[in-house]
């Protein structure tokens, strides 16, 4: 008798984003939130984050990583339940709690927006590495605000692990996460 043995090889996963190879971790902040009023990024903990800064009279970038990001979770299907994205706002002084609650549903009803007074807004961009600068309290009448247009994705706890950088489509975005979240 002849037993054929045959062991697959896997490949290992080509990821779209920036991997980090040592995870990062980040400091705990609080902003106010458009569902539950304050929120923690430590009471996240156990999921994955998907973390965007933008703001909401964005003419093009950020509405286009929002249905992204939208359709990254429909990809996932059942394994969104593990993800949370989170739109912190780079123009605190138009994005109220109540401007996010009532523009992240029109991309995604699970989508959490972020704000809080401009200076701690800074500190949490700051900490990721994220750029903002214009917008209608720098004399600029169009309202429009510079800004880093990666999305920033933290472990189950809490580490910066993943960046997509601008451009990274769902299928991509939706394909890493898939694998970190197997």
């Amino acid at each position: 008798m002849t037993v054929v043995v045959s062991l697959s090889r896997r490949q290992p996963h080509t990821f779209h984003g920036i991997l980090l190879q040592t995870p990062q971790p980040v400091a705990d902040f609080t902003l106010q939130s458009s569902h539950h009023g304050p929120l923690s990024l430590s009471e996240l903990r156990g999921q994955y984050v998907l973390l965007y800064f933008g703001y909401t009279h964005c003419p093009d970038v950020c509405p286009l990583t929002l249905v992204d990001l939208a359709q990254t979770l429909d990809q996932l299907g059942d394994q969104a339940n593990a993800v949370q994205v989170l739109f912190v706002t780079v123009d605190p002084a138009r994005d109220t709690a109540q401007q996010l609650a009532s523009y992240l549903p029109h991309f995604h009803s699970d989508f959490v927006g972020l704000t809080g007074e401009p200076t701690l807004i800074d500190a949490v961009a700051t900490q990721f590495g994220v750029f903002h600068d214009g917008g209608p309290a720098n004399d600029n009448p169009a309202g429009l605000i510079d800004h880093t247009n990666n999305v920033i994705v933290l472990d189950r706890r809490g580490h910066v692990q993943l960046l997509f950088p601008p451009g990274a489509g769902a299928a991509e975005m939706a394909a890493d996460l898939a694998y970190l979240l197997r």
